[in-house]
């Protein structure tokens, strides 16, 4: 999950949104959409017995090549939603002693199942140890944004001290540096306007905007994580209210257009095995409804899952679902 992008957001019905990008090199083929049925137990580690029984049913996206469920994203029966994001060389592990050691990367089935709202995620995160079991070979260090129906987004980052948590954030996350900078970095494009720039004289001689969109003039086209929360910013600032839930969707996959990384703009030309990263897949979940939408970059078509189906249908055993890849487009007659 190299570039990854999320933000929140509300319509004027009253629901609430938290969707990200999945961005990451090769393919998903081998992702899924997991069900965690409540009593289901998750391990906090890769390499000891630490488990949990999940208090919660949860949806989200897995990365099921590992023998429990490894949520980048997920929203429990109460409509707590959350997503981990790549956090190379600021994440700090070990930091702490705690009541429990939690890998990083298995950290959303843990909080997912256990907490059912922000205040309850807070004060499980100031009993957790956030670990890497750099045995495994897999470092994974990762920074998490959480919301859920009362519209609050939270930013949790693992710092020298522990579990930092930031509350009433403008909900918009990508990658390092940690968020603090982010948000002092926004200073740099104060003036930045949905508004066409006014023309102006120099030097006796009149200037004005050439085509539209200028008032976006200066903003960073690059794909790094600090060019990505600064062009996604704006962009969350910008964009209407949705009216419902099928409009929030709909708004929020045009709005992650801003900081989609398409197949070709980052590659690695590991001689063993050349690949590029782009962004796998978009995901959006509805803190009311408990549905959890996603398309792929292969496959446009809108997918969705509905939790509270899920949970009336007396699902009891971990539940994987195969995500659609192939493109699936409709015919018109």
């Amino acid at each position: 999950m190299g570039a990854c992008s999320s933000f929140t957001c509300s319509s004027t019905d009253g629901r609430h949104f938290l969707g990200r990008t999945y961005d990451e090199y090769g393919t998903i083929d081998a992702n899924r959409v997991a069900v965690i049925p409540r009593g289901h137990s998750v391990a906090l580690t890769f390499t000891g017995d630490e488990r949990q029984a999940t208090d919660y049913a949860v949806v989200g996206m897995d990365v099921a090549m590992f023998p429990t469920p490894l949520l980048t994203d997920g929203v429990n029966e109460h409509g707590l939603m959350g997503a981990m994001l790549y956090f190379p060389h600021y994440c700090k592990f070990n930091t702490r002693r705690a009541d429990y050691d939690v890998n990083a990367g298995l950290l959303l089935p843990f909080v997912l199942g256990k907490a059912a709202n922000l205040d309850e995620v807070e004060k499980l995160l100031k009993h957790v140890n956030v670990i890497d079991e750099p045995s495994t070979g897999m470092t994974l260090p990762h920074h998490y944004i959480f919301s859920d129906p009362s519209g609050e987004a939270i930013v949790a980052e693992p710092l020298e001290g522990g579990l930092k948590v930031y509350r009433h954030t403008m909900g918009v996350l990508t990658n390092s540096p940690d968020h603090n900078w982010h948000l002092t970095n926004l200073n740099n494009y104060l003036g930045t306007s949905n508004r066409a720039k006014p023309a102006q004289l120099v030097n006796g001689h009149e200037i004005s905007e050439m085509g539209e969109g200028s008032g976006w003039f200066g903003l960073p086209g690059d794909y790094s994580p600090a060019s990505r929360f600064v062009r996604l910013s704006f962009a969350k600032d910008c964009m209407p209210e949705p009216a419902d839930e099928t409009d929030a969707v709909t708004k929020m996959l045009n709005t992650f257009a801003t900081v989609d990384v398409p197949m070709g703009i980052m590659y690695d030309p590991d001689e063993a095995a050349p690949h590029y990263e782009q962004t796998q897949c978009t995901i959006i979940m509805c803190a009311e409804s408990k549905r959890y939408y996603f398309t792929s970059a292969t496959n446009s078509r809108v997918c969705v899952v509905d939790l509270d189906e899920e949970i009336s249908e007396g699902t009891t055993e971990l539940k994987l679902i195969k995500p659609p890849l192939q493109q699936d487009i409709l015919q018109l007659k």
